[in-house]
């Protein structure tokens, strides 16, 4: 987990804090352009020391949900403010915000993306990142009968591609769908999907080893859409990408 990831669950009480603030920015009760209690009122509220609350809200800034002005207190940021890339602002769209709608725009950006990862792993790996990336594929097919650890190689197929695209650019949104995956597909795999995804995952697999670029983007971007149609068959509101 990233040092300065929100957590309710994890960390010290002003990373608890800080998600109940970020929790009330999302859902509106503290809405855009508004100012936020002012630090005796928060401190009292949540019964933490004035310290403990400014780390809070150094994270709260850092993610873009506030800003902090003199004389004039701590300003709630429109959304266009916020980095929707951080894993804490993906957390809060999986819990709070409209999932169909940020699932779809998931899969938009990953189709914009995962492709040209892979064409650049294909092209550029040397022999010990594509072994990562085989061997992630590997512990995906050990894991055909267990949902959990299956989705745990998977998450790992796709990060060790981003890497291997060799370019740091591309990792911030590798951490993207690493922490989306996690949140939002968790439950999704059955065995019946896993049946059908692997072969999927292995046509990505080998366009990679072969260092056919084409191949690669072509693959995962019909990995991509066939698993965004998967996920829309088990939902109650159409996910589907505009892609």
């Amino acid at each position: 987990m990233p040092q300065d990831r929100i957590s309710r669950r994890q960390g010290g009480v002003h990373s608890r804090v800080a998600w109940d603030i970020a929790a009330r920015i999302f859902e509106g009760r503290y809405p855009s352009g508004s100012t936020l209690p002012n630090e005796d009122q928060l401190s009292a509220e949540f019964s933490i020391s004035r310290s403990a609350l400014r780390e809070a809200l150094r994270r709260l800034s850092a993610i873009g949900f506030i800003e902090a002005r003199p004389r004039t207190g701590t300003r709630v940021l429109s959304r266009e403010s916020w980095n929707f890339l951080d894993p804490t602002v993906v957390d809060l769209q999986i819990r709070f915000g409209n999932t169909p709608c940020f699932l779809r725009n998931l899969m938009e950006l990953r189709n914009a993306i995962e492709p040209t990862a892979a064409a650049l792993a294909a092209e550029q790996s040397d022999y010990s990142k594509l072994a990562l990336i085989a061997a992630a594929f590997g512990k995906m097919e050990e894991a055909a009968g267990d949902s959990a650890k299956f989705n745990i190689a998977d998450i790992d197929f796709h990060r060790t591609i981003f890497l291997a695209a060799d370019n740091e650019l591309l990792w911030p949104i590798g951490r993207l769908v690493e922490s989306a995956l996690r949140a939002a597909f968790f439950a999704q795999a059955t065995r019946e999907t896993i049946q059908r995804t692997l072969p999927r995952h292995r046509k990505v697999l080998d366009a990679i080893l072969g260092h056919d670029k084409a191949a690669a983007s072509s693959e995962m971007s019909t990995l991509i859409l066939e698993s965004c149609l998967e996920i829309d068959d088990q939902s109650e509101m159409p996910i589907k990408p505009r892609i």
